[in-house]
């Protein structure tokens, strides 16, 4: 049959799965506490990271809304010269 619109065919995905094994985790673990590395987790630095990336979002927040009020400023400026100044 002919076609004007060709209709593409299916994708495959190639998946293969992780499967979560809490005796090999453990073994990693205590494998890791023997050889006196610590956890990321243990050591804070996740919150360190958490605090450093929260400071840059509160100054980005900051300009934007800085940037916000200078922009609705010289719009509210330009509103008033057009329709009361001329």
């Amino acid at each position: 049959m002919f076609r004007f619109i060709k209709t593409p065919s299916h994708r495959k995905f190639d998946h293969t799965p992780i499967y979560y094994n809490p005796e090999k985790e453990d073994l990693k673990r205590t494998v890791a506490e023997a050889e006196g590395k610590q956890n990321p987790l243990s050591q804070g630095v996740l919150k360190e990271r958490w605090a450093r990336n929260h400071d840059r979002l509160s100054v980005q927040n900051r300009a934007s809304n800085v940037r916000i009020i200078l922009i609705a400023a010289i719009l509210a400026v330009l509103v008033w010269w057009i329709f009361f100044a001329g």
